[in-house]
């Protein structure tokens, strides 16, 4: 698989000089992303805050830790601007960003007291006390808050720990109701574990797989577990079809 690591830009290009739409790929990582959240049926949206011809008008975002804490801390401050980086999946053709970092933006929303000194100190000092109590829970859980604009040569964090990886585990395909396939894995330990299989090219691969075999195929899959919302969601690297010897 090749990966292509891509920095956004949206700022305009030089004239005369036409713009081009980003050609995403799965594994691609975006560096850098100001963005807005926006609440849908279908999941949360990842809105650029700046719209440009080069980038979709908005982004699928993958559930995981990282979408969970920025969801919680958006409901306490819906206008907010926050800067991303995510790995890049493709659904369908379609990028979905799996957030690997999350970071408060920097800067005061404006006062609505106008030019009247003592409503306009209040109305500050309560959001910087939001704003700091926001930024205090985010590094308690992702470690070093990144303010937009800066830039970092430490490798981008993740919300996975090394612990949960599944390494060539086999289990069986399954549909959900809505015809997405879930990984039912088999072994010890594992009856009623069900994981959900984010939306990836692979997970595209398995739904195929399904269509062509049934349900209930065996297979043997190797990748990353990603938690939201209390659900153990598989970001699948590679899986093989298991023969049955007959």
């Amino acid at each position: 698989m090749l990966l292509l690591t891509i920095l956004l830009h949206v700022a305009p290009p030089p004239s005369g000089v036409p713009e081009q739409p980003v050609r995403f790929n799965e594994g691609a990582r975006v560096l850098s992303l100001n963005i807005r959240l926006e609440r849908h049926p279908e999941g949360t949206r990842l809105v650029p805050v700046l719209p440009s011809p080069t980038l979709p008008d908005w982004f699928q975002a993958a559930p995981c830790q990282a979408l969970e804490r920025l969801e919680d801390a958006g409901q306490r401050q819906p206008n907010q601007e926050w800067n991303i980086a995510a790995e890049v999946l493709m659904d369908r053709g379609r990028p979905v960003l799996l957030l690997t970092r999350d970071a408060l933006r920097s800067g005061h929303q404006t006062s609505e007291f106008g030019t009247q000194e003592p409503p306009e100190e209040t109305t500050l000092d309560t959001e910087e006390s939001e704003a700091d109590e926001i930024a205090a829970r985010l590094r308690a859980a992702a470690g070093t808050l990144l303010r937009a604009g800066t830039t970092t040569t430490a490798p981008l964090p993740d919300d996975v720990s090394r612990s949960a990886r599944v390494v060539e585990r086999q289990g069986r395909l399954v549909l959900c109701d809505k015809g997405s396939p879930r990984f039912v894995p088999e072994g010890a330990g594992q009856v009623g574990v069900v994981h959900p299989v984010l939306p990836c090219r692979i997970r595209t691969a398995m739904s195929r797989v399904v269509a062509r075999q049934g349900e209930g195929v065996r297979v043997r899959v190797t990748g990353r577990i990603h938690r939201y919302r209390g659900i153990d969601w598989l970001r699948p690297d590679r899986f093989q079809v298991v023969r049955v010897d007959r």
